[in-house]
């Protein structure tokens, strides 16, 4: 991983390994949400085409048979936990993170393990509280959210990005008429 200040030739206006902003990982967790709801929606799907296949009413079965009511529920609960921590422990970034071009790492700049991935998961839970754990990257240095610290990682942009010419341009004449 590279940091701003690890990088001897640093280019201020290439994005790739500094730190995430909030609007990125804002706009990846929405993503990520998507994905969960897809799968959740797909998986209703197949069940309902199985169920259907050998004439059994599934949703009946789920709200009368109390084993099966329970083994849906639990699946359906720790799915999130599963993608999360998968995602994030394997290849350092949900599917959402990879299109926005963000990464996970430890401090150390090496992937995080399933645990830290679960620490950071639980994390996101302690977040929400008021929204103040994840409102906490817009005034931290390192923009690290409370489920960062907690887990000790970092977001980084992943991808070679590039401020927009115009934006340059525009801050170089705001210098300049200073």
């Amino acid at each position: 991983m590279m940091t701003t200040t690890d990088n001897a030739a640093f280019d201020p206006y290439n994005l790739q390994g500094q730190y995430a902003g909030f609007v990125t990982r804002f706009i990846a967790f929405l993503l990520d949400i998507v994905v969960v709801s897809a799968v959740y929606t797909v998986s209703v799907g197949i069940g309902q085409l199985i169920g259907n296949f050998f004439n059994v009413d599934v949703f009946e079965m789920v709200n009368t048979q109390p084993l099966v009511g329970t083994v849906v529920g639990l699946a359906a609960l720790n799915f999130p936990v599963v993608y999360y921590v998968f995602f994030w422990s394997l290849i350092g970034q949900t599917p959402g993170k990879a299109l926005m071009g963000i990464r996970i790492y430890g401090k150390n700049g090496q992937r995080i393990g399933v645990w830290r991935a679960f620490v950071r998961y639980v994390g996101y839970w302690v977040s929400a509280v008021l929204l103040l754990g994840y409102l906490w990257v817009l005034i931290d240095n390192r923009r690290q959210s409370f489920h960062d610290k907690l887990a000790r990682t970092v977001v980084v942009y992943s991808w070679e990005a590039r401020i927009h010419q115009a934006v340059i341009d525009r801050a170089k004449r705001r210098a300049q008429q200073r």
